[in-house]
């Protein structure tokens, strides 16, 4: 079967650990030895192709593979002085049968891991024997693979590296395979065999970046060589990865800012309408004249200069090229001898206490949720607070600390590049009766600020009801001076409970309100600009509406769980089973910040992917704040979620404690 018949092939994803085919091919590979080697091999091509056809899940084979380990240890120990060192080698020459037949990289991943698994319980098993069969074949390792392979088996010193120059050639001179050869180069430090700067120049062209951090890890002067071969060749991006990795100075590169701007403004003008770009950088005139010269290049005319009139761009030279404004002056010369039809910006003309859609006419009136719909007047209940020394501080600070349970949710900075300053622009807190806005951006290093949000996170009596909010927790840690762990005692994420009455709906925020109360919510300020001060009406309304919204959202599902037959809190209590917990602060339990994403099933590349990286040290790479809630907004499908009965009704086995040295299984 070719290839494009394997990607358009329908898959059926394994979800049951005791699935009898995978066990049974395992069983045979790893416990039966009785087996002579030849059946083995025909038993392992027909596990690939099981595999390849059927699509399990890595931990699926992990879990089964563990298990057939821990027996066949059990049985071999009273037979044999060094049962694991037995059972090492054989799923190295598992392995290694796997390279030779180009096997699914899943099968390679699967034994590799498990080598490392036992590596780090059994050290002592890797002995010479071991390290000579793994220096037999270390060649076939894919470049993925292989510093975990030489790292696992500590055969460095067994091996020649130059013996892989004519393959790294070859692989050069195939242009599909160029990441590869230059994972073998940093691998090996075959550096001096190769032209290392023209390797860079076509990984730049190729928008590889990963690659081109290994190259130059060690060598301080090709990183910045890297950082301006990848600007000379347009690639502002990679420049920027790299900046990023090893802490350079972004500012020694003198393109690299402004091409990391202007790469950032064609992203948001390929997503957002010209009034959304406009508004998002109206207090960067630098960046609404980039904006002004990529409209005029795109024939946008009157779009392009009724930006220029309202911010007054012909102000300063800088903020528009020679080029672009001697093409323009015509149209501001007294008397003008050029005339153009004005165009108003509506996020800036029509502006109220209402949904965006609805004020600008992209939806008629009464189509989304308004604030005052759920018993609050905006005249007298919304409070927008930005010094710690006024009434309405003390008076805000009071209520909310009195109340049993609060509405919370945070607006973040917008990031313009990846080097500029994150953190939390806007907190909203909603409590029964009252709401407050609450300029974070303006008070966050106010001592008054940081010991309320301290007070508040940490009180178990107060219920700090939300929607995945760990991002939001995130952008408040960082940006607080001290060092000390931001604990939450009373955490009460939405979206769980949700996820736990309806394992397969979507649950993001809008979703779950849509589905309770028929009446979407407005996203349309969910990317605007939250630092320009001051904040429009609008995006105020759509900030509060979030903290207002999960309250009433949990007195529905309170409800809905209640008629279904469920204990509340109950509910709440296994909901919060799959939340990682850290110990922080003393040993007092605090809620962990990590955004987690929802396990999904995944194709067999996508999870050999996911599994490469988890034995590699560098593979974390953390995303801003908004994406991380933009990720966990789109409310993926949860297959593998548990039905309502088995989260309150399910019994779990008690645990047994595996004997001797097999903690790791």
């Amino acid at each position: 079967m070719n290839s494009k018949d394997s990607k358009n092939r329908p898959r059926r994803f394994v979800n049951k650990r005791s699935n009898t085919d995978i066990y049974g091919f395992l069983q045979v590979l790893i416990s039966d030895n009785s087996s002579p080697w030849e059946a083995k091999q025909i038993v392992l091509q027909q596990l690939h192709e099981y595999v390849r056809d059927e699509g399990p899940l890595f931990r699926t084979l992990e879990a089964d593979l563990l298990a057939l380990i821990k027996t066949e240890y059990n049985n071999l120990r009273t037979l044999i002085e060094n049962p694991i060192a037995l059972i090492v080698q054989n799923l190295l020459n598992l392995y290694h049968e796997c390279l030779k037949q180009s096997y699914s990289r899943l099968l390679q991943n699967l034994f590799l891991k498990i080598n490392h698994k036992l590596k780090l319980t059994f050290p002592e098993c890797f002995d010479k024997d071991i390290k000579e069969i793994a220096s037999r074949f270390w060649k076939q390792v894919d470049s993925d693979n292989l510093s975990i392979f030489l790292n696992i088996f500590e055969i460095r010193e067994f091996i020649n590296a130059e013996e892989m120059v004519p393959k790294i050639t070859y692989l050069l001179k195939n242009g599909r395979k160029i990441e590869r050869a230059a994972n073998y180069i940093a691998i090996l430090d075959l550096h001096s065999h190769f032209d290392i700067k023209d390797i860079i120049i076509q990984l730049c062209q190729e928008r590889q970046s990963v690659p081109i951090i290994r190259l130059v890890e060690k060598s301080p002067e090709l990183q910045k060589d890297a950082v301006k071969l990848c600007l000379a060749n347009r690639n502002a991006k990679n420049a920027g990865d790299i900046v990023k990795e090893f802490g350079l100075n972004p500012h020694d590169f003198p393109t690299l800012i402004p091409s990391l701007k202007r790469s950032a403004l064609r992203f948001h003008m390929n997503d957002s309408t010209w009034t959304q770009v406009e508004e998002k950088f109206c207090d960067q005139k630098e960046m609404e004249g980039y904006f002004v010269e990529e409209l005029i290049l795109a024939g946008k005319w009157n779009e392009a200069l009724s930006i220029v009139k309202r911010h007054d761009l012909l102000e300063k030279e800088e903020y528009i090229s020679k080029e672009i404004r001697d093409k323009i002056l015509p149209y501001f010369s007294n008397p003008p001898t050029r005339v153009f039809e004005y165009l108003e910006n509506k996020l800036f003309t029509h502006d109220a206490f209402a949904p965006t859609e609805e004020l600008i006419g992209l939806a008629e009136p009464g189509t989304y949720w308004h604030l005052d719909k759920f018993g609050y007047d905006l005249s007298k209940d919304l409070f927008y607070i930005d010094d710690c020394e006024s009434e309405a501080w003390e008076s805000a600070v009071a209520d909310i600390l009195k109340a049993d349970a609060v509405g919370f949710d945070s607006e973040f900075k917008f990031h313009t590049t990846r080097f500029d300053l994150s953190g939390t622009a806007l907190l909203q807190i909603a409590t029964e009766k009252k709401l407050y806005a609450i300029d974070s951006m303006k008070l966050i290093k106010h001592e008054k600020y940081n010991t309320f949000i301290k007070d508040l996170l940490s009180d178990e009596k107060i219920a700090i009801v939300g929607h995945t909010l760990s991002a939001d927790l995130s952008k408040i840690r960082e940006a607080k001076d001290d060092k000390e762990p931001l604990v939450v005692k009373n955490l009460v994420d939405i979206s769980k409970i949700f996820r736990a009455l309806y394992p397969q709906a979507k649950y993001s925020l809008a979703a779950i309100c849509e589905y309770f109360l028929q009446k979407p919510m407005s996203k349309y300020e969910q990317i605007s600009n939250w630092e320009n001060r001051p904040l429009r009406k609008s995006q105020i309304h759509y900030a509060l509406l979030d903290s207002v919204i999960v309250l009433v959202l949990l007195k529905k599902l309170k409800e809905d769980a209640t008629s279904k037959g469920f204990k509340f809190e109950q509910l709440l209590e296994e909901s919060e089973k799959s939340k990682k917990k850290a110990s922080k602060n003393g040993g007092e339990e605090a809620e962990d910040l990590s955004v987690s994403q929802p396990e999904t099933d995944a194709t067999e590349e996508s999870k050999d992917e996911k599994e490469d990286q988890s034995f590699s040290e560098s593979n974390s790479e953390s995303s801003e704040g908004k994406k991380k809630r933009e990720k966990q907004d789109n409310g993926e499908k949860n297959e593998e979620a548990n039905t309502p009965l088995e989260l309150i009704k399910q019994q779990e086995s008690p645990s047994t404690k595996p004997k001797e040295k097999l903690e790791f299984l």
